[in-house]
């Protein structure tokens, strides 16, 4: 997207825009802070410093209190096709086909 928008910008400068531009767009302050002291090379490794970042337990205080928390982080590992993703997708085509149908029905 940062080469799309600087297309005559040098490499350099699309891979500082790409990785401060995904910093800043980090939802939690703390988390943001977290990546940028590690000082990641490119959006890819800012990227990989925020799944790791996140998935740490984490303490906050708040009035005297300590809370924790831990994110989730879920990955695709296969990509395969499964029988249950081809079933999945034929009751999806089905429920599409039955809608089209609903729609003509009612305009007539």
């Amino acid at each position: 997207m940062v080469t799309l928008a600087y297309p005559s910008a040098e490499a350099t400068l699309t891979t500082h825009v790409g990785k401060e531009t995904f910093i800043t767009t980090l939802r939690d302050s703390s988390l943001q802070l977290e990546v940028m002291k590690r000082e990641p090379p490119n959006v890819d490794k800012a990227y990989e410093q925020s799944l790791a970042c996140q998935s740490m337990s984490v303490a906050e205080h708040d009035d005297g209190r300590v809370k924790h928390w831990s994110r989730n982080v879920f990955a695709v590992t296969d990509q395969s096709d499964s029988t249950e993703t081809a079933t999945l997708r034929k009751r999806v085509e089905e429920l599409q086909e039955a809608l089209e149908q609903a729609i003509v029905c009612q305009m007539t």
